[in-house]
């Protein structure tokens, strides 16, 4: 494991409170695979990811303001609550149900990937270059759900492993889109994190970390 990996792991576990009760099963990306899509019926379960921050190049308030990061230098570490197994389109309708929204949601058809063997919580997509990836297709329900955890992050120089203050690149941070389809007060939120970006995976009290994150 090399010495970035290495820190972001140990920032992770300070950042997040890694728990040391929780036993810890270290698994390959295709064992990661199994394990995600084994979790049907709508099962909460906790995901740490390491992905591209995806800053912008110029301030969003001051365009004469430029980011000095090169691209995909700046990696965002997150700790979120997740939902897999669920249909996308029955949860809406459940929080259109419970806030009173007679019309029936239905979500739009797929621009991109296709489910693995039908699974519900693994996708699989060829990019316009070529490269085929495969993604776990995750709700997170902090905004419905309000005794799930809330989402957690810390950002990271990919090229150092050292931590970066949020508040340096906040103004570099796209601005969050609210879904104009789901015409619902809590928005549901629909994810499909890459599986490579995929440090660990906490369901039933266990740790499933990925293999190549170990010190």
């Amino acid at each position: 494991m090399d010495k970035v990996k290495k820190k972001i792991m140990e920032k992770a576990a300070i950042e997040f409170g890694w728990s040391k009760q929780k036993p810890i099963v270290y698994l390959n990306r295709a064992e990661m695979i199994a394990k995600m899509y084994q979790l049907k019926g709508c099962k909460f379960a906790m995901l740490f990811l390491n992905t591209d921050a995806r800053l912008l190049r110029k301030s969003k308030y001051d365009k004469t303001d430029k980011n000095t990061y090169e691209k995909g230098q700046v990696r965002k570490i997150s700790y979120m609550s997740i939902m897999a197994g669920a249909e996308y389109e029955n949860v809406v309708n459940n929080q259109r149900i419970r806030e009173n929204h007679p019309e029936y949601f239905e979500a739009a058809e797929k621009v991109w990937g296709r489910r693995l063997n039908g699974s519900k919580t693994v996708m699989e997509h060829v990019n316009k270059d070529k490269e085929y990836n495969l993604y776990f297709q995750v709700i997170i329900p902090t905004k419905i759900n309000p005794h799930a955890p809330k989402t957690k992050r810390f950002f990271i120089d990919n090229t150092t492993g050292e931590k970066i203050d949020t508040k340096t690149i906040e103004c570099f941070m796209p601005k969050k889109s609210k879904s104009k389809r789901q015409e619902t007060e809590k928005e549901i939120l629909f994810r499909t994190p890459k599986v490579e970006n995929v440090l660990a995976l906490v369901t039933d009290k266990v740790i499933y970390q990925i293999r190549e994150t170990m010190s």
